[in-house]
């Protein structure tokens, strides 16, 4: 069952653990990427899709509680990843993420 908040994750160049509707701002606003959120103890792809960010440059996705793995953005061409979890402790935001 997925009942914790959906995870943002932005294209975004400051700090953030629990996501701002006002004041959070990434990057890539309203740009075509692909997406992979991969649960590390299945390996199963909870996300694996083309999307577009919204106009503040985020994309949110709600995947299950306890999980842990890895999400991967590719970008014309560049790709970053970095590590998630939605445990009691988890980000709600993700900002580290970093295509090279």
């Amino acid at each position: 069952m997925i009942t914790s908040p959906p995870r943002l994750l932005p294209m975004a160049s400051h700090d953030c653990f629990y996501h701002s509707l006002t004041t959070c701002l990434g990057e890539l606003d309203n740009e075509d990427i692909q997406v992979t959120i991969t649960d590390e103890a299945t390996g199963e792809a909870l996300v694996d899709e083309a999307t577009t960010t919204f106009d503040n440059g985020f994309i949110g996705f709600w995947l299950p509680d306890d999980a842990t793995g890895l999400i991967e953005v590719s970008y014309q061409g560049r790709t970053g990843t970095t590590e998630f979890s939605t445990t009691d402790d988890g980000a709600t935001c993700v900002t580290d993420l970093r295509l090279t």
